[in-house]
């Protein structure tokens, strides 16, 4: 049960924020690293590595994000999707357009967030979102098709003190852990995969970070943490999908949160900033069993520590990350057969902030435009010749915008205008208020001034829930085109 995902890390511009999950490294199709890290003017800034220890330069990618750690998923296809929390605590997010390409604009999920993003995918590849909302309980988005549209905000409940973590165990469902309010670890998981959800149950403990989850060769599920005393803590299943060990330390004085990973011998192994402000490491001796004791490599590192797991021949190798003083972005990678053998940690350099563009002499460069995302919402009775859509909304439109719809033939309506819009829900059930044949087109069209448009074409099928088409609509036109 529970097995190792596809890794997503911190790496931060600034001193690691307390209850912090680490996770903004992450893997490309041909198993290259990228690291992601937020600068101090709120872009995010982009590294990726063509073999180990070769690192192309930092790029900007723009955004105007909170200084919080962000979440790197990857499509079934290979393009990666990097998640952040803007500064305007909604869920923002930026994808390459194709594995190995250039980024997309970014895009707006939503939402109101109280911390940072944590994604995993699904058993069938469909990426899910965990963030804090409102009264610091989990709430979580998922794709619809891999790759495809996303669905509302909907509320796991419970109360925490930190940023979730989530890892997909071996028989596909997702985990997810978190500290609560009693600084106990609490976790909820997948009752199937790709399913319902469990309530939430303590796992005891007390702690003063954020836990961390890493998953063993043979499924068993093991989360660390720091403790009050500034240990490193860790507790374990027995067995896969099993009851868990009591809370056990393994010493350490931590500065803090810890990372964790498995390497390809089956050894996981944890790295933690230490109060000397080194680097501390310990593992696994033999997979899956003991620890050995702490062995620091040294240096003198401010925070933002992280660990990854690529995929570059001829077998799976960590490579750990860690902010400098100099605040320069540090790397180190396995490059041996044993757990001590670490290549030394070069720099990576630091980003540098881009200037701003020089004054036109007609004003200032117009502002790139946001991409308009909306979410339509219905509830359907599908038969084999008609389908009943009880409700039919629009959701996440900004004050002020219009929506429009037409259903040239089949519905109550051939067309519904709702103009200066004052609800992020906009309700268009008068078009539906019959049966709509197998066939039937319904457009809309949505949009908001200083945004791309959002067009959406429901077509109503036998059987089956309608199917959705998504366009873009660009400011001055009148006929959609791909976003």
């Amino acid at each position: 049960m529970l097995r190792a995902a596809a890794v997503t890390l911190l790496l931060m511009l600034v001193a690691a924020s307390p209850a912090h999950a680490n996770r903004t490294v992450g893997p490309d199709g041909l198993g290259n690293l990228h690291a992601f890290l937020v600068g101090a003017d709120g872009r995010l800034y982009h590294a990726a590595s063509t073999a180990r220890g070769v690192w192309r330069p930092f790029e900007s990618l723009g955004g105007n994000l909170a200084q919080s750690p962000v979440a790197v998923g990857r499509n079934t296809d290979g393009r990666l999707d990097v998640f952040a929390l803007g500064s305007d605590n909604a869920l923002w997010h930026i994808w390459q357009i194709a594995p190995g390409g250039a980024w997309s604009a970014w895009t707006s999920l939503g939402g109101q967030l109280a911390g940072a993003p944590d994604v995993e995918s699904n058993q069938d590849g469909r990426l899910e979102v965990f963030a804090l909302g409102p009264g610091n309980a989990l709430n979580h988005k998922w794709q619809m098709t891999p790759g495809g549209a996303w669905t509302d905000w909907v509320s796991l409940g419970g109360t925490l003190t930190s940023d979730p973590a989530v890892k997909r165990d071996t028989s596909g469902e997702l985990v997810v852990v978190a500290r609560g309010t009693d600084n106990a670890l609490w976790h909820i998981w997948q009752v199937t995969p790709g399913g319902g959800w469990s309530n939430w149950t303590s796992l005891g403990g007390q702690l003063a970070g954020a836990p961390v989850p890493a998953v063993n060769a043979d499924g068993r599920f093991e989360v660390f943490a720091r403790g009050l005393d500034n240990s490193l803590m860790h507790t374990y299943q027995n067995s896969d999908g099993g009851p868990w060990a009591s809370w056990g330390s393994l010493g350490g004085s931590l500065r803090g949160d810890p990372v964790a990973e498995i390497d390809a011998t089956n050894r996981i192994h944890v790295f933690a900033r230490g109060a000397d402000n080194a680097l501390w490491h310990l593992w696994q001796q033999p997979p899956g069993a003991g620890w050995s004791g702490w062995s620091s490599p040294g240096g003198q590192f401010a925070g933002g520590l992280a660990i990854g797991a690529d995929g570059i021949p001829p077998s799976r190798g960590l490579q750990v990350f860690a902010i400098g003083s100099d605040g320069a972005l540090y790397n180190s990678f396995q490059n041996g057969p044993t757990p001590l053998d670490w290549s030394a940690f070069a720099s990576l350099g630091a980003p540098v902030a881009a200037s701003s563009p020089p004054p036109l002499a007609g004003g200032p460069p117009p502002a790139p435009l946001r991409r308009l995302v909306i979410t339509v919402g219905f509830t359907y009775k599908a038969g084999r010749r008609t389908t009943r859509l009880k409700s039919l909304t629009v959701k996440d439109m900004p004050r002020g915008g219009t929506v429009s719809a037409t259903c040239p033939r089949g519905c109550s309506r051939k067309s519904l205008v709702k103009s200066g819009v004052k609800s992020s829900k906009v309700s268009l059930s008068a078009l539906v208020r019959k049966p709509l044949k197998v066939g039937t087109k319904i457009t809309i069209t949505a949009t908001a001034e200083g945004t791309i448009g959002a067009v959406k074409t429901l077509t109503i099928r036998s059987r089956h829930a309608p199917a959705v088409k998504t366009r873009c609509l660009q400011p001055g036109s009148t006929r959609p085109s791909a976003c």
